[in-house]
């Protein structure tokens, strides 16, 4: 101890010298992340959910909550061909792809091929049906890459 530590007093907003946050020790040890991560982890949750919805399902959907409307919304616009939900809705896959990891990305490439495997079946089993659907944009670009 120092003598300018003998002269400190704890008392209300001067906590003891040894309990107070370190330099370079997170104030946040237990890591839980905070409101905002939350309510976008949320977000993409309802997003994903919505977008994996069918198209009927989505105009029919009763949401539960703010957030659960303006996802839908978002989704109605987007359907509707509003170029602005549009491009948010691809913004927010590039996001997503962008938080992945590479074990993330072997993931995705064999569910990529076991739905090529599953399309190409459907495919061979209805005769005259229209080309298979686009791949999934947020699959497509973690296979690929950008």
């Amino acid at each position: 101890m120092s003598s300018s530590d003998s002269n400190y007093k704890v008392g209300p907003g001067k906590p003891p010298l040894h309990t107070r946050f370190r330099k370079g020790q997170s104030g946040n040890p237990s890591g839980k992340p905070g409101p905002a991560k939350l309510t976008r982890q949320r977000f993409d949750r309802a997003l994903c959910a919505m977008l994996d919805s069918e198209m009927a399902a989505v105009k029919d959907a009763r949401p539960h909550g703010v957030l659960d409307s303006m996802v839908r919304r978002l989704a109605l616009d987007a359907l509707g061909g509003r170029m602005t939900a549009i491009q948010l809705i691809l913004r927010q896959l590039d996001k997503e792809v962008a938080r992945g990891d590479d074990s993330e990305a072997e993931n995705v490439e064999a569910k990529v091929d076991a739905t090529k495997a599953d399309e190409e079946e459907e495919e061979s089993d209805e005769q005259g049906a229209a080309a298979a659907p686009l791949e999934d944009y947020a699959l497509w670009v973690k296979t690929h890459g950008k």
